[in-house]
């Protein structure tokens, strides 16, 4: 359903037109699990960050791109978590 929604927001309106509605998202094609299932948050996040910043969804971007393109977020944000434990605020 998260998925769906991070497609297409605007899908519990066209439920209640067409209660058929749905988003196709194609699978992740990865032989490695982990990775398919890691690419396939991050195409997901990918989504949530262009529509928090007002821009339209793209369903069809590559898992493993989204992937690629979030690690420079992964490491900052890792990096303010360890400076966050190192202050003994935990």
């Amino acid at each position: 359903m998260g998925t769906a929604l991070a497609v297409d927001p605007d899908l519990p309106e066209k439920w209640r037109t067409d209660a058929e509605a749905s988003v196709e998202i194609r699978p992740v094609q990865l032989k490695d699990k982990a990775m398919a299932s890691a690419a396939g948050m991050a195409r997901v996040r990918y989504q949530l960050r262009r529509l928090g910043r007002g821009r339209p969804a793209r369903p069809g971007i590559n898992p493993v791109l989204a992937y690629l393109r979030e690690a420079p977020l992964r490491h900052t944000a890792l990096r303010r978590y360890r400076t966050w434990l190192r202050t003994g605020l935990a």
